[in-house]
């Protein structure tokens, strides 16, 4: 997929990241770490030589316009419905352990656990409106969304399968860069 310089942001760590409860199109509050890698993104950002004209796109979520105020500041962003977090259908607000007993619950990436939620959108739907988003880039774009969604763009900006986007990690506090195909994470 031929796209723009792309400048990716996870949200930071939410209470329910920390519980370990899946939240999917829900929401819950920045922790203080939460807030802390936000602000951290933001230093990076400035640090960075975005390619020019970027434009900024946010998914509409509490957590990642959060992220977004205290990362970006004021820039105009484009609130996007598409950038929106897997929906994760009776799993939403549910802890991990709830869900899969024992070890399976730490076991299971993310990605696949999303994947698997009843009710949920599935990855089919998670993929075509992401290769929708993307598809309708025609300038740079920093994008704030979420782990699962994040791990859909990278793997289709980077021409990987299923299996190499479930493996992905999903970092909070940093900044991704996909420029040519190629994949750089920015670190403080």
């Amino acid at each position: 997929m031929k796209l723009p310089p792309i400048y990716l942001l996870r949200h930071g760590q939410t209470v329910w990241n920390l519980e370990g409860r899946l939240q999917g199109q829900m929401d819950s509050e920045l922790t203080d770490l939460g807030v802390a890698q936000a602000l951290k993104q933001g230093d990076i950002l400035q640090a960075m030589v975005l390619a020019d004209g970027a434009r900024y796109h946010v998914s509409p979520l509490g957590r990642t316009r959060h992220t977004a105020k205290l990362a970006l500041g004021d820039v105009p962003a484009t609130f996007d419905a598409r950038l929106m977090e897997i929906g994760a259908g009776d799993w939403e607000g549910r802890l991990r352990w709830e869900i899969l007993p024992g070890s399976e619950a730490d076991e299971k990436l993310p990605f696949d656990m999303f994947a698997d939620a009843p009710g949920g959108e599935g990855l089919i739907g998670l993929e075509a409106r992401i290769r929708a988003f993307l598809s309708d880039l025609d300038a740079p774009a920093v994008i704030v969304s979420h782990g699962v969604a994040i791990s859909m763009m990278r793997g289709l900006a980077l021409g990987l399968d299923r299996q190499g986007m479930a493996a992905l990690g999903n970092p909070q506090g940093v900044v991704i860069e996909i420029t040519d195909g190629k994949e750089f994470i920015h670190e403080a």
